[in-house]
């Protein structure tokens, strides 16, 4: 059986894993570079929490270049959604930096959309706070929508719970 830092091998003997291949500035297809749509560099995040600290990123780096289909993978508690958080501009690094076609992702982007990974609030807001989240990305009025919204709250049940947390 393939112990930690090995994979099994046709033969079903371990095998090493080989290192990971260093990145570029861009990916090479056909004679041609294509330019970095999004570098994460020496990306750390640590965690305060009762007990101590939890450190979920540590100085982590990767290039995706243009038109590149990229899978995280790992167990759970590696720091995937983490790192995925970060992209998005949802959560802050502790050290590093993440860049979006050379321009540091300080925050949440319009051109920058997540799919969590179970459909849940931002517990740091509110309902109403939620609701008016995509209006704050896209530098919206939600005024417009006010009527609608109070509509679509109602019709699910939730008037009244507007703003508790």
């Amino acid at each position: 059986m393939a112990q930690h830092g090995q994979r099994s091998s046709p033969s079903g003997v371990a095998a090493p894993i080989p290192p990971p291949v260093p990145a570029s500035n861009g990916l090479h297809t056909a004679g041609r570079e294509r330019p970095v749509t999004l570098a994460v560099e020496h990306a750390t995040k640590h965690y305060k929490t009762r007990s101590g600290s939890v450190h979920a990123l540590a100085d982590l780096s990767l290039k995706i270049a243009d038109g590149e289909f990229v899978c995280i993978l790992g167990p759970s508690g590696c720091g995937k959604s983490t790192l995925l958080w970060a992209m998005s501009g949802l959560h802050e690094l502790s050290g590093g930096r993440i860049l979006l076609n050379g321009t540091p992702v300080t925050g949440p982007r319009a051109e920058i959309g997540m799919i969590f990974q179970d459909a849940n609030l931002l517990p740091w807001r509110n309902l109403w706070q939620n609701i008016h989240f995509p209006f704050e990305i896209k530098k919206l009025n939600p005024k417009p929508a006010q009527a609608r919204i109070r509509a679509l709250i109602a019709e699910v049940g939730l008037s009244g719970f507007e703003t508790k947390m």
